[in-house]
């Protein structure tokens, strides 16, 4: 069956004011089961020692309960938290329009619901505020439109040699780098 009859027939069903409160339920719980499964894997983990790595720990058993979606017991906010925690991630909570809940639960590639570790994606955040930095200081010496900002996030984001991201957003924006900025790298931007 395709992805867009999938979509199509979920639609559908979803029409039903009471189908949409068990499926919304139900998808809360399978998504952060798998999710939850997929984060452990991710790190090689086994149940045993990831729940080591909760505070207070939890047993083997109570984290392949949390990956079962067929189980009764449902995790709460604070457990769910406790698990952000132990996997050194973020928690979102939010009310979202039904064609995300829609798209999301028909693209259910299991690397989609990995999420590195602060750990690891904190070089990649840094470059990205040196960045902003960056465009921001080009940005007040002068005005730049739409098109500029976009060629320069570009320019950014695939830096083809050691120029740095002060002196390529510079060169975007046909300006001279503004005194007293601070060049980045451009290796710092790999993975942006």
């Amino acid at each position: 069956m395709s992805i867009a009859t999938t979509k199509h027939d979920l639609l559908e069903s979803l029409k039903d004011r009471e189908f949409r409160a068990a499926f919304n339920l139900e998808n809360v719980y399978t998504t952060v089961c798998f999710q939850l499964r997929a984060l452990r894997e991710q790190r090689d983990m086994s149940q045993g020692e990831f729940g080591k790595q909760v505070t207070p720990k939890m047993a083997q058993e109570r984290i392949s309960i949390l990956e079962d979606p067929n189980a009764d017991s449902k995790p709460t906010l604070n457990t769910l938290l406790r698990l952000a925690d132990a996997a050194d991630v973020g928690l979102e909570v939010r009310f979202v329009p039904f064609s995300t809940v829609l798209s999301r639960s028909v693209h259910t590639d299991m690397r989609q619901l990995e999420v590195d570790s602060f750990t690891d994606e904190l070089p990649r955040l840094e470059a990205e505020i040196a960045f902003e930095t960056a465009l921001e200081t080009v940005e007040a010496s002068a005005p730049v439109n739409h098109t500029t900002r976009d060629l320069t996030a570009t320019l950014y984001a695939f830096p083809r040699n050691a120029l740095t991201a002060t002196a390529t957003a510079a060169a975007a924006a046909n300006r001279p780098i503004p005194t007293g900025a601070t060049p980045i790298p451009a290796a710092q931007l790999v993975g942006l």
